[in-house]
């Protein structure tokens, strides 16, 4: 067994719902954090098998609850675009994991896929 700290921001709750995503037989330690002070150092967390969360993947609720507040949408579709964050988050680490990279690197290319660059 080895044991998984999960460095995050502030929304715990979405990553609860990302847990499925993680190995059954880790151990979370959630720690909370902003954002690295070098791009560097998430290397080091991935080498001592610790997840990160980028900021910007964490929190991507508090835009999304805006985006739908001033576009009129609907509490449905507020709910079901903030209840994907989890599966977003899953799919950064399970790519993060068979590519052996960051999750910052992942979570930058995913990025750059859904804004089209």
């Amino acid at each position: 067994m080895y044991r998984t700290a999960l460095f995050l921001s502030l929304a715990v709750a979405t990553v609860a719902q990302a847990a499925p995503q993680l190995p059954r037989h880790a151990e979370l330690d959630l720690h909370a954090a902003r954002q690295l002070a070098d791009a560097s150092l998430a290397e080091t967390l991935r080498r001592n098998e610790c997840l990160y969360v980028p900021d910007y993947a964490i929190n991507a609720g508090g835009i999304i609850d805006v985006y739908y507040g001033r576009s009129g949408g609907s509490a449905a579709q507020l709910k079901a675009h903030i209840d994907g964050i989890g599966a977003t988050l899953g799919q950064i680490f399970q790519r993060a994991e068979s590519a052996s990279k960051t999750t910052v690197e992942i979570a930058d290319q995913l990025a750059e896929e859904r804004f089209g660059r």
